[in-house]
């Protein structure tokens, strides 16, 4: 059961994408575009920030949205590091740790967002399985909308 949003493993992922990120953002030709370095940064904290945010809200619903925002700016990330390949301003190593990074969270906030929409608290049984695998139990958390995940 996830007492803290530190427990979940979307948030996780997020949390060593940053660093990844980071990591980007030393690099020299990095350093020399100041609007790059911003929106990597803003997109990156973003993510971590949205799952955490959403859920402090403590609200079905609110966590949903905030996952939904998540899931944008670690698309938006994605994107950018794209743009970072094709102009070769950052190391491969660095960039394809951090490609991978960004796609496995970005499945595991759409995992867990997909979990949250669908779950019926009638047969709660039928979405264990795939809470577990966030490593979250989500029967016990209450929600404002009277929802127990």
């Amino acid at each position: 059961m996830a007492k803290h949003f530190e427990e979940l493993q979307c948030w996780q992922f997020a949390r060593e994408m940053v660093k990844n990120v980071y990591e980007i953002l030393k690099e020299e030709s990095v350093q020399k575009d100041d609007y790059l370095k911003h929106q990597l940064n803003r997109a990156a904290l973003s993510v971590m920030n949205n799952i955490a945010e959403g859920f402090g809200r403590n609200n079905n619903g609110e966590f949903c949205r905030y996952l939904e925002i998540a899931s944008g700016s670690c698309a938006e990330l994605r994107s950018m590091l794209y743009i970072l390949s094709d102009f070769r301003r950052v190391k491969d190593e660095h960039l394809k740790e951090t490609v991978i990074k960004a796609g496995t969270t970005h499945m595991k906030i759409l995992a867990l967002l997909r979990h949250l929409k669908n779950y019926e608290p009638s047969n709660p049984k039928i979405f264990l399985p795939e809470a577990e695998a966030f490593g979250v139990n989500f029967q016990t958390k209450r929600y404002g909308n009277g929802k127990t995940f």
